[in-house]
């Protein structure tokens, strides 16, 4: 199995032919209007990668020349492969994302019943296209592929280190890239509230940079359009350190602690506290917005690490605060109590983060997507490891840094 694919499909089925070579204005056909924005989208990575112009046509007439033609129609049956295992992240059907691909010397007909699919589909295509030789040609093969998992994700930290919505974009690239369908934002926390919800009426603090509404529902859309569900997380009631300051009337006297992180070191933590009227005053009109902002079914509320919070408090609190998140037609998610600090808490820039996510996010991405394997098969660590490879001329052509693993020959 001799492909750049990441993550693995279910089943390829190489075959012994030239496969489909790809020349200027190679027409890309398609029926239903719903995937003109996917073709345009497809035909413009194609070109930024390539070079290549591609020419999509609308219609139902089959093209003479050689071409790739999109049919909107259920993929075939992976046999023998389960159904995606877990919820689905936007609350559809987690088989949605199914797809096929047959590739061979003069055609290549890509099948899916959902848009979803077709996405999915087309970024098997780019990879093998953009990953291969100077000829610009893709192995013949027979393609049936779906999802292991239907929630595939990565958490985002933007409270301790603030990204702006375009390198939060170039995230979400990274996320369609690998078939990844969740970006969890980690929104709030001790060092910053970089949220217009919430804020006084005299506004943010000076030189604080934050995300208005309108670029937050920027994100939702962008990502929507590659079939990422963005979950917002609002994370309190510990955490909250960046809240108070902006938000004295928070303070009830009981909930500024210190507390002994270890033996001889102090920290201090504070907490929201549901007995003062004004905290539930501000977490309705918190809440209430972000579920206006964020469409999707879930709100994360956080909810880990109340420092010096008494527990009969805490219960309280985390009650309440899931039976305002249900009223607002959303489905509370939380950490487990004896969570730990997000892995992002470390980063100082966007240079940084992508040194961190690349090369792990695609094999995340490899795990959530692709079933297991023997290890001695090529989707294994050896055949992750080739195809690995041939990605990073894709991170470096994005201008990405990323940790070159010595266990890879990048060359």
């Amino acid at each position: 199995m001799d492909h750049a694919v990441i993550p693995a499909p279910a089943q390829f089925e190489a075959r012994d032919r030239q496969g489909f070579a790809f020349r200027p204005d190679t027409t890309v056909g398609y029926a239903d209007a719903a995937i003109a924005p996917l073709v345009r989208r497809f035909c413009a990575q194609v070109t930024w990668r390539t070079g290549l112009r591609l020419a999509p046509v609308h219609g139902d007439r089959a093209p003479d020349e050689p071409s790739v033609t999109i049919n909107m129609a259920a993929a075939p049956e992976p046999g023998g492969l389960p159904a995606p295992a877990g919820l689905s992240p936007d609350g559809g059907d987690p088989a949605a994302e199914r797809y096929s691909l047959l590739i061979e010397d003069g055609r290549v007909v890509l099948r899916a019943a959902e848009p979803a699919g077709v996405a999915r589909g087309l970024i098997t295509l780019l990879q093998l296209l953009a990953s291969g030789t100077e000829e610009f040609r893709v192995p013949a093969a027979r393609i049936t592929d779906t999802p292991r998992y239907a929630w595939r994700g990565l958490s985002l930290d933007v409270a301790r280190t603030f990204f702006t919505v375009g390198e939060i974009r170039r995230v979400i690239d990274l996320l369609e890239l690998y078939k990844l369908n969740v970006l969890h934002l980690h929104l709030t926390d001790d060092q910053a509230w970089p949220l217009a919800l919430g804020r006084p009426a005299s506004g943010p603090e000076p030189g604080a940079p934050f995300y208005r509404d309108e670029d937050l529902r920027d994100l939702v859309g962008y990502a929507a359009d590659r079939f990422v569900t963005i979950v917002p997380e609002i994370d309190t009631p510990g955490h909250t350190a960046a809240l108070l300051r902006l938000r004295p009337d928070l303070r009830s006297g009981r909930n500024e602690v210190e507390y002994e992180f270890l033996p001889g070191h102090r920290r201090r933590a504070v907490w929201l506290d549901p007995e003062l009227p004004a905290t539930f005053e501000l977490m309705e009109q918190v809440l209430a917005g972000v579920a206006g902002v964020f469409p999707g079914p879930y709100l994360h509320i956080g909810a880990d690490e109340p420092r010096g919070m008494p527990d009969e408090v805490y219960a309280s609190y985390v009650r309440r605060l899931r039976r305002l998140v249900r009223i607002l037609g959303k489905c509370p998610l939380g950490w487990q109590e004896s969570a730990r600090a997000i892995w992002a808490e470390t980063i100082s820039g966007f240079d940084d983060l992508t040194f961190l996510l690349l090369p792990r996010l695609a094999g995340v991405a490899h795990r959530a997507w692709s079933l297991p394997e023997p290890i001695d098969r090529a989707s294994g660590w050896v055949g992750h490891r080739d195809r690995l490879a041939r990605h990073g001329r894709l991170w470096a052509q994005d201008g990405l840094t990323y940790f070159r693993a010595s266990t890879v020959d990048w060359t």
